[in-house]
């Protein structure tokens, strides 16, 4: 099973980092913050699960495009050249999506590892952080970042939920051309 495949993939991925973050250097480990670490391995591996998903569907897809605009060349000539006038138009909007929710995604995931830095300070240094009586200040820090991340993630989430809804519209002018 393929799923299968990829999460112990996943987990080996993470496992290795692991190790890795275990073995190199302390003065390398020591200059990144811990939270940024935590989510490298998380996160990261997530989203090197995301694109194995994507590298599955870039290779099948192709394929299935390619029959289909066969058939329909066989089928209905005509039509098919209309496909091929709005097919251009798709490709750069879904292409252009694409970048925003990599773009969104890079920046949530950052802010998701500064917050976990953040946290991780926090509770490593609790002691010192209410001898201080800092714990407004730093529940501030992590609520500012916490919220940019969110920012970020929302953004995404709009690019996501708006590549439909467009690629939808261009379909349907396009079948407005065709009728009329």
């Amino acid at each position: 099973d393929m799923a299968a495949e990829v999460e112990d993939s996943l987990k080996r991925l993470r496992s290795e980092l692991v190790e890795h973050y275990q073995r190199v250097s302390l003065d390398r480990v020591q200059t990144r913050k811990s939270g940024d670490l935590t989510a490298r391995v998380l996160a990261d591996s997530q989203m090197i699960q995301v694109s194995t998903q994507i590298l599955v569907d870039a290779v099948n897809e192709p394929f299935r495009l390619l029959t289909l605009l066969a058939m329909a060349i066989y089928m209905a000539p005509k039509l098919a050249a209309l496909f091929g006038i709005g097919l251009p138009v798709m490709l750069v909007l879904v292409r252009r999506i694409n970048s925003a929710i990599r773009r969104y995604a890079k920046k949530t995931q950052a802010g998701m590892g500064e917050s976990a830095g953040l946290l991780t300070e926090s509770l490593a240094g609790a002691r010192e952080v209410r001898a201080f009586g800092l714990e407004d200040h730093q529940v501030a820090r992590f609520e500012k970042e916490h919220a940019e991340a969110l920012a970020q993630a929302l953004k995404g989430a709009r690019a996501t939920a708006a590549g439909p809804s467009l690629v939808m519209i261009v379909g349907a002018v396009s079948s407005a051309l065709v009728i009329w």
